[in-house]
């Protein structure tokens, strides 16, 4: 190989079944990448993020395509490959990339950026790409070629959510559609059908498109990633989230798109998924909704059970991932005298409390009937709550305009006469018939 000229392809077959190593060499001192595995609870630290936080994320290898591209999962920074790992460390380009890589695998370093283990995580860009108005004519073919739920072309959709046994489904969803056809971008895949969740910011404005790769008899497609985001091409405030519905007084928050469509089957109310947790940090709701119902994701962080167990006489330690702290961070903020917010966590069956759970799976195991009946109990809650707001905002209202009537009422009465009344010395009994202090000190 031509180390001037590193082709992508040769350096990925090279570097299949090495990243553990690549990554060791090349990001030292911050992730024991020999304990990476794909279970949620032998995860390890994040090196991009991880140092920020005070209580490391779970870093864990992703089921397909860590033994091509070195794919990991964070939780709280999603899908990562080996160009998104190395840009956001050390902001290196894609020629660079392939030299350090093909370096660690014995070829002769192209380009020498020096040593990665001092370089600084670099911030994620806030400005728009500069082919910003490529992404959008994509972004507009996308829209332009899906189609909606209750069209027949939309079947491996309507497959997909009912293989993940999440229903009903109603409508409308004007913001899930499906694009019956469409090529997998940067890979040469055939193509395939996909989901297509609109991205909105929470005051309406289209700022994205997700995307969920299908087959045709409603699978996840065998793509490096099957979930996509598009490249970001707006400025401005991000908190993603997907509306299912609009705003009402009541709204309900899910981290994914399906754990969405699950609350909305079991709840029938108004519902929004945030895409990732990472959203709860920025997402500030409008002014009308008064009552949020937070339906957290359980997904426990690895800890030392027996030690745990051992501290709290026996119990089993409770959820601590990311999606909960997040959540319940949240609702500690925007709770209000006039808003309530309460943060629901599903409960995991015994052979799976070690696992990530979240509310489609709840829905899964339990069944639609028997989950709508569960649920009642939180859509009662969430009227009660929003009665007993209206009623603490019209006592308010009440004691406001008793207050301003008094005030005008006041206004309307003459001013008292503050003249100071001289009174006549005759008129004074000056005579002391009264000892008191005498009376007192007998």
């Amino acid at each position: 190989m031509n180390d001037r000229h590193l082709d992508k392809h040769e350096v990925e077959a090279a570097a299949t079944g090495r990243w553990a190593e690549i990554y060791s060499a090349l990001i030292p001192g911050t992730t024991d990448w020999d304990l990476i595995d794909t279970s949620p609870n032998k995860g390890t630290m994040c090196p991009i993020h991880g140092s920020k936080e005070s209580r490391p994320t779970n870093l864990r290898r992703a089921r397909t395509g860590w033994d091509q591209y070195g794919h990991v999962i964070c939780n709280s920074c999603g899908s990562i490959n080996y160009v998104r790992m190395f840009q956001e460390l050390f902001g290196w380009d894609f020629p660079t990339i392939l030299s350090e890589v093909w370096s660690v695998l014995g070829g002769h370093r192209v380009a020498t950026p020096g040593p990665a283990a001092q370089r600084p995580v670099r911030e994620r860009p806030v400005e728009p790409p500069k082919d910003v108005e490529k992404i959008r004519a994509a972004a507009r073919a996308l829209v332009a070629n899906a189609v909606p739920l209750d069209h027949p072309a939309a079947a491996p959709v309507l497959k997909y959510l009912a293989n993940r046994k999440i229903g009903p489904v109603y409508g409308p969803l004007p913001d899930i559609l499906c694009v019956p056809q469409a090529r997998y971008p940067h890979e040469p895949h055939p193509v395939h059908p996909v989901m297509l969740s609109i991205i909105r910011r929470a005051t309406g404005e289209h700022i994205n498109l997700h995307q969920t790769w299908l087959t045709p008899d409603g699978r996840k497609a065998d793509v490096p990633k099957p979930k996509l985001l598009m490249t970001r091409m707006e400025q401005g405030p991000w908190a993603p989230t997907v509306q299912l519905d609009a705003a009402t007084d009541i709204l309900c928050l899910t981290e994914g798109i399906e754990t969405a469509l699950a609350v909305r089957a079991m709840i029938d109310l108004p519902t929004w998924a945030v895409v990732a947790a990472g959203t709860y940090d920025e997402l500030e709701l409008p002014e009308r909704i008064k009552v949020v119902l937070v339906f957290a994701d359980y997904d426990p962080e690895p800890i030392d059970q027996a030690q745990f167990e051992q501290a709290n006489e026996g119990r089993h330690c409770p959820p601590q991932g990311t999606g909960l702290r997040k959540a319940q961070a949240f609702a500690t903020r925007c709770t209000r005298s006039d808003r309530i917010v309460r943060v629901m966590l599903p409960t995991p069956p015994l052979d799976r409390i070690d696992d990530n759970y979240d509310w489609a799976d709840y829905l899964a195991d339990t069944g639609a009937e028997p989950a709508q009946r569960f649920f009642r109990a939180f859509r009662n809650q969430a009227y009660r709550d929003l009665k007993h707001l209206r009623a603490e905002a019209e006592q308010a209202a009440k004691e406001a305009t008793a207050m301003e009537r008094a005030k005008a009422e006041a206004a309307k009465s003459p001013a008292p006469d503050c003249t100071p009344v001289n009174i006549p010395a005759s008129v004074m009994d000056t005579e002391d018939r009264y000892p008191f202090d005498q009376e007192d000190a007998a």
